[in-house]
């Protein structure tokens, strides 16, 4: 199923969409997130260390035999913390997001999961610069002050969502990485609503 197909499906009777746009491909390493891949992969070495070298340590110390799955667990958790960037940027490639006559949609078409916001809700808009030519656009008061290491996790899970199945109401949305041109289509979509740069 094609990517519009999915956005048409969650629409409500009569809902029409007036724009809408994709996360922008981004590399692990590129100026905006060389910073929190380099973190992740050093915490995850670390804790790879710590781990492996405690359990090695226990062992020795203590006469106690090895176990290899022991081993493997603990170089497991380092790897998960290792790959979450990884993880991070494949969910975030599969975001497509939406503005319609009646509420703001964020929609993983990995998952099929959406985020939504109403229109009548959206009482705040910020712009932060993500690269050369992307940004990220912050949707609500509520996260509107949000620090750039809490954008994944709310472009992916929204604010305080609450609903069932698999459409959710949002207080916040973060629409990822998306073109820098949108700026000034969603500012006169979203009139009076006054963006904030940061």
């Amino acid at each position: 199923m094609a990517d519009g197909d999915k956005l048409r499906e969650i629409l409500e009777k009569g809902e029409t969409i007036r724009w809408n746009s994709s996360t922008q491909a981004y590399g692990l390493f590129d100026e905006a997130h060389k910073k929190s891949t380099s973190m992740s992969m050093a915490v995850g070495l670390a804790v790879g260390i710590f781990l492996t070298g405690g359990y090695l340590w226990l062992c020795l110390s203590r006469n106690i035999e090895l176990k290899n799955v022991i081993i493997f667990l603990c170089l497991g958790i380092s790897l998960l913390v290792i790959w979450s960037p990884i993880s991070t940027r494949k969910h975030l490639s599969s975001m497509r997001y939406a503005i319609t006559d009646k509420r703001v949609i964020a929609l993983s078409t990995e998952t099929d999961k959406a985020i939504t916001m109403p229109l009548s809700a959206l009482d705040a808009m910020r712009v932060v610069q993500a690269g050369p030519e992307t940004c990220h656009i912050l949707l609500g008061s509520s996260i509107s002050g949000a620090s750039g290491k809490k954008l994944t996790a709310l472009a992916m899970h929204g604010q305080d969502a609450e609903g069932e199945d698999k459409v959710k109401t949002s207080k916040g949305v973060v629409f990822y990485n998306i073109s820098a041109g949108a700026e000034s289509t969603l500012r006169v979509l979203l009139q009076p609503l006054a963006p904030r740069h940061a």
